[in-house]
C-alpha cells in the first residue's frame, strides 16, 4: 500500500498526507497495489520533491546515530571484519559499505550470507560470499526454498533494528515490537539449536573439508527441501501458524502459511500468475508468506497446486539469474576492455 511504502521512508502522518495529495493516485493509501503499476508509482516519487526532502530530513536526522553505533562496534578500526546476514539481496551490506565510506573507511567489506538471489547495483560480487545459493546459479535450491520461513524460524528474539539512539556514553539499537507468542517460540528454538551447535563444536575437531562441506550441504538441502517445499501436514500447521510481518514498522502480523480458499490457490497458478503481474490481467493476489504451506494446510489438490506454485518460482528466478549474468558478463566485458 502506498501508505506502507510511505511509512518504510520515515514520514510522519502529516507528510504522507501530504505526499499522497501531491502524487494524485487512484489508488487510497490503504489499498493494496497492483503489481504491474509500481514501476509508475516508483517513477511518480523519484519525482516528487516533498517525498525526497522529507525522506532526506528523516535520514539526515538518523545518521549521526548510525555513526556512533558503527565507530563504537569498531568497523573503522584496523583489524580484519566482515558482515554476517541471511542475504537474499545484499543491500544492507552496500548500505553499510556506503556509511562507512562516507565515515572515512577505505578498505573493502565483506559479506557471508546463507544464500543470495540477486545484488545491487554498483558492488563487486568478490565481497559477497555465499553458502546455499548464489545470484548465477542453484535453481533446484531456490525453488525448495522459503526465505520468509526461514525468517521466521531463524530469527533473534527481539524486533527489527529501526534505529540507534545514545544512552549515556553508548549508542543502543531502538527495536520495533515482537509478539510475545513469536518470541516465546524462537527462545525455545533456541535452546535446541544451541544445544545441537555445541555438540557439533565439541565434536570438531578443525575446519571440515572442501568435500565435507558439499556433503553437509547436501544433506540440509535435503532436509530443508522437504520441510519448505513440500511439508508434513502437521509441519505445515505447526509452523505454518507462526504470526509473520514483512515490514518492519507494523505489527499486522498474520500466519505465515495463512489460509487460503481454494480459488485464491488456484489464482497463483503459472499463466494467470504472469498475466497478473504484468498487467494483462486486472485483480490482485491474497499472498501468503509461505505459500506451499498453504496449500498443505488446505488439504486439496495439494500435488498440482505446488506443481503450479513451483513453475511460477522457476520462470521468476531464471529471469533473475539470467539478468544477472547478463549484468555480469557486461561489467566483466568493460574491466577486460579496460
Amino acid at each position: 500500500t502506498m501508505d506502507k511504502i510511505l511509512s518504510r521512508a520515515g514520514l510522519t502522518e502529516e507528510e504522507k498526507r501530504e505526499v499522497f495529495r501531491r502524487l494524485s493516485l487512484s489508488f487510497l493509501p490503504e489499498e493494496v497495489l497492483p503489481h504491474a503499476e509500481l514501476p509508475e508509482i516508483r517513477r511518480r516519487l523519484g519525482a516528487c520533491g516533498a517525498f525526497l526532502s522529507y525522506m532526506d530530513g528523516h535520514s539526515r536526522a538518523a545518521l549521526p546515530g548510525l555513526t556512533g553505533y558503527l565507530r563504537q562496534e569498531g568497523l573503522l578500526d584496523d583489524f580484519p571484519d566482515a558482515v554476517v546476514d541471511s542475504g537474499w539481496v545484499g543491500s544492507v551490506q552496500k548500505s553499510l559499505r556506503d556509511a562507512l565510506a562516507r565515515m572515512g573507511r577505505t578498505r573493502p567489506l565483506a559479506g557471508y550470507y546463507w544464500g543470495l538471489y540477486e545484488l545491487p547495483s554498483g558492488v563487486s560480487r568478490e565481497e559477497y560470499h555465499t553458502y546455499y545459493f548464489a545470484p548465477e546459479g542453484d535453481l533446484g535450491a531456490k525453488l525448495r526454498f522459503n526465505n520468509c520461513l526461514f525468517e521466521a524460524v531463524y530469527t533473534a528474539p527481539h524486533g527489527m533494528t529501526l534505529s540507534y539512539r545514545r544512552e549515556g556514553e553508548r549508542f543502543v539499537p531502538r527495536y520495533g515490537r515482537i509478539g510475545e507468542e513469536k518470541k516465546a517460540f524462537v527462545e525455545r528454538l533456541e535452546e535446541y539449536l544451541l544445544s545441537y551447535i555445541r555438540r557439533l563444536a565439541d565434536t570438531e575437531e578443525k575446519l571440515p573439508d572442501a568435500d565435507a562441506v558439499r556433503e553437509d550441504r547436501r544433506v540440509v538441502r535435503d532436509l530443508l527441501g522437504r520441510f519448505m517445499g513440500r511439508p508434513s501436514r502437521k509441519e505445515a500447521e505447526l509452523f505454518g501458524s507462526l504470526p509473520f510481518s514483512d515490514d518492519v514498522l507494523e505489527g499486522k502480523e498474520r500466519p505465515i502459511a495463512a489460509p487460503l480458499t481454494g480459488e485464491e490457490l488456484d489464482a497463483h497458478r503459472l499463466l494467470p500468475k504472469l498475466a497478473l503481474m504484468a498487467g494483462l490481467r486486472k485483480g490482485s493476489l491474497r499472498e501468503s508468506a509461505w505459500h506451499e504451506g498453504s496449500v498443505v494446510r488446505s488439504g486439496r489438490r495439494v500435488r498440482r497446486r505446488l506443481r503450479q506454485y513451483r513453475l511460477y518460482q522457476a520462470a521468476r528466478q531464471l529471469r533473475k539469474m539470467l539478468r544477472f549474468r547478463k549484468e555480469r558478463g557486461r561489467k566483466d566485458e568493460r574491466r577486460t576492455t579496460a
